[in-house]
């Protein structure tokens, strides 16, 4: 196994005004090990979606539908973005899971103001 920064890499998504789900972008071989808000972001919770169903590399799938991702007591995989966690990274416990899925997206509080996101991904191969 190699050195994780080795294998570290990042992708991101934009978040239109007033939107509350991102742009999606695809894994690949490649699992979710955190995201980095930027310093303006509106706080509240944010969650994952994802969608198997793709036909190529557009911008979003072509058929198919996004579905809310739960871990395995059912409850939704969730966290809390606050003021004080604004511009930072950090890990929300369970998006190494992520790993399997064709494409991801964010679930988050209306924006007030177009915002991208970085995904940090951890490569699996």
């Amino acid at each position: 196994m190699g050195n994780y920064d080795n294998r570290r890499s990042t992708k991101t998504v934009t978040i239109a005004n007033g939107a509350t789900v991102s742009s999606s972008v695809i894994l690949g071989q490649a699992s979710v090990v955190g995201i980095r808000t930027p310093a303006a972001f509106t706080s509240g919770d944010v969650s994952f979606q994802n969608c198997h169903n793709i036909a190529d590399n557009s911008t979003e799938p072509a058929t198919g539908e996004f579905f809310d991702v739960y871990k395995q007591d059912g409850t939704t995989l969730a966290g809390k973005i606050t003021s004080a966690a604004q511009g930072k990274e950090y890990v929300i416990e369970g998006l190494a899971e992520l790993s399997s899925l064709s494409r991801f997206r964010l679930k988050v509080a209306a924006q007030g103001a177009a915002r991208t996101v970085t995904i940090i991904l951890r490569e699996l191969s």
